[in-house]
């Protein structure tokens, strides 16, 4: 069982190391050999080379119980099959939608933790956002927000202080240095985007 300060930073760390799976994962999804579409030229050499300087989170082996972690994501009516990137609840046969559901079902099985999205209206997202935290009532474990809604959610003081997750290199290719750079107030991180956003 997680103690409820440690617990929820290990919690908090697994939601991001699963986020940076994704891009990391995402970007091993075909493996096989390719060829240019424009010369013809076989680049599977290139793709060897690849693998060998690839970067992968240095996580440690753990056990999150069966934990449903939960994220948060704004949409627009009709816009919700563009966040199929986080989320997938079956196979289907798409490409994209596939190599989701397995990326998180490897995840899930490492780590004992399961994966669910909630998508919450864009023009009630940062309402929510500031109620549910408030609340503590614990609808989410991390928000995908909309840049348009950063102020609105960080001065309602309502952020978690990312620099306090453990197991998160920020040094690692998959997190952009501009928005590491440029959300961070103070030695307070608050916001992050990487490859996945």
């Amino acid at each position: 069982m997680l103690d409820p300060i440690n617990g929820r930073n290990r919690i908090i760390a697994a939601g991001l190391a699963w986020l940076l799976f994704i891009s990391v994962l995402a970007a091993c999804a075909d493996s096989g050999r390719k060829a240019d579409s424009e010369t013809g030229a076989d680049l599977s050499g290139a793709e060897e080379t690849e693998a060998d300087t690839r970067v992968y989170p240095d996580l440690p082996e753990i056990s999150f119980d069966g934990y449903t972690f939960n994220s948060m994501y704004w949409e627009v009516a009709g816009w919700s099959n563009l966040y199929q990137d986080v989320f997938s609840e079956v196979e289907t046969g798409d490409l994209l939608n596939d190599a989701v559901y397995r990326r998180n079902a490897t995840i899930e099985d490492k780590y004992n933790v399961k994966f669910t999205v909630n998508y919450v209206d864009n023009l009630q997202f940062a309402t929510f956002y500031k109620k549910s935290v408030m609340a503590a009532d614990h609808e989410f474990d991390v928000s995908f927000t909309r840049g348009c809604e950063v102020s609105a959610v960080l001065f309602a003081d309502v952020c978690y202080d990312l620099t306090n997750l453990n197991y998160i290199n920020w040094d690692n290719p998959w997190w952009d240095q501009n928005s590491l750079e440029e959300f961070s107030f103070s030695d307070y991180k608050f916001f992050v985007t990487s490859d996945i956003t």
